[in-house]
């Protein structure tokens, strides 16, 4: 399985490296940024399982001038141990990075601690908008899914807010 993870993260970052060769490079007045960025998830959990509360920090850089495709590491922190997980981001910036944006998205984690039984990886889809706030921030509105790995059971569908910054 880990196999398998390993050659979709690998497809996914190649395929966003040649989509970002393939487009033609606009001029763009502001350089592309780097973006860090920070939200968390709490869930309240059904039954007598207790609730669970995660926290998600990324560091993502531009691969085109514009900042249109960013990639970069993630870290998921969670009180549930078995949640924590690292992984890469992939976003694509539909106006560039240096304005409100929408964006669409993906993320390949893989956790931290085994659990007999249960995938190890996941990869989640994200869609949303990034709004300027100030001249370095921004705040993250998104939904994300669980495509693939731990966790996907079909209604996974969550709302998300984070905040974050760009220089």
């Amino acid at each position: 399985m880990k196999k398998i993870f390993t050659a979709i993260a690998t497809a996914c970052v190649w395929s966003g490296l040649a989509f970002a060769q393939a487009t033609p490079t606009p001029v763009y007045k502001v350089p592309a940024k780097s973006e860090l960025a920070v939200n968390g998830d709490y869930f309240q959990a059904k039954g007598s399982k207790p609730s669970v509360w995660d926290f998600s920090g990324q560091m993502a850089f531009p691969v085109t001038q514009g900042g249109a495709l960013v990639l970069g590491p993630q870290v998921v922190l969670s009180s549930d141990k078995n949640r924590d997980a690292g992984g890469v981001v992939l976003e694509l910036n539909l106006l560039g990075n240096s304005r409100t944006t929408p964006y669409i998205g993906a993320n390949g984690l893989y956790s931290f601690e085994h659990q007999t039984g249960q995938e190890r990886q996941v990869i989640n889809a994200d869609a949303g908008v990034k709004w300027v706030v100030g001249k370095g921030g921004f705040i993250k509105t998104f939904a994300s899914k669980i495509v693939d790995g731990r966790g996907k059971d079909g209604s996974n569908i969550t709302g998300n807010l984070g905040i974050g910054l760009r220089w």
